[in-house]
């Protein structure tokens, strides 16, 4: 928010970064960075710990719950080309994404929210679309784009509609890649007409070891600790 209304919280670690309350609570910041609330200026600042609590409660409270909300389940969405038609892939419309290309070296790239797991990802192609539709796909994994992991091969069929992509992740992957690697009839842009999403929220007894999100609560002790080296 810009100008901020009410209380600043201004980051202890960054130069010139500052939440307004709703932010503060809701939003995630650098995990090791911590906070200080200012509620009229030129008052001192009172450390208030780090970013996103209620967010983490809030979660808490929804473990292992369904998502079928795709702006809660995905952070970011990009494509390989044509990205100003990548609104088209979420949207319910009657247009596509179409890229532009090199055969092959179609993508698409998901960011998922943390602790934000992959119930069910669906494509939807369209057999009308002759050279166009995708007939080989590889889907793709990991916790950044440098270190992806191949999860699974699909090849669609001529008559096929809609694709299961994933189904039943128990892992969590802060990136999923969907690559089209073969057209039909040898085809070289890629036709896909729209993607669907049901997260789940990763329950309290997964694996939470791999996306560190949120501090402890004795947030302040922790930094005494690390600044004294205790």
């Amino acid at each position: 928010m810009f100008p901020i209304n009410g209380p600043r919280f201004k980051c202890r670690n960054c130069d010139d970064f500052d939440f307004c309350e709703n932010c503060f609570k809701t939003r995630k910041h650098n995990t090791r960075h911590s906070f200080s609330r200012i509620n009229e200026p030129g008052q001192s600042p009172g450390f208030c710990g780090r970013s996103g609590k209620q967010l983490k409660k809030h979660h808490n409270s929804q473990r292992g719950m369904l998502i079928d909300d795709w702006s809660r389940a995905v952070k970011s969405l990009n494509v390989s080309s044509s990205v100003n038609q990548v609104s088209r892939l979420i949207d319910s419309t009657d247009q596509c994404w179409q890229s532009s290309g090199s055969q092959g070296k179609h993508w698409i790239r998901m960011e998922l929210f943390p602790d934000v797991l992959v119930h069910r990802l669906k494509m939807v192609v369209d057999p009308a679309d002759s050279s166009y539709m995708p007939s080989l796909v590889v889907v793709s994994g990991g916790s950044s784009l440098n270190n992806l992991i191949e999860l699974k091969t699909i090849n669609i069929n001529p008559t096929d509609t809609a694709i299961l992509v994933l189904s039943d992740c128990t892992e969590y992957h802060r990136y999923i890649e969907v690559a089209i690697k073969q057209c039909r009839s040898s085809g070289i842009d890629c036709k896909i007409h729209s993607l669907g999403i049901v997260g789940r929220i990763r329950a309290e007894d997964e694996d939470l070891a791999t996306v560190p999100f949120l501090a402890s609560d004795n947030e302040e002790e922790d930094d005494d600790k690390t600044a004294t080296g205790r």
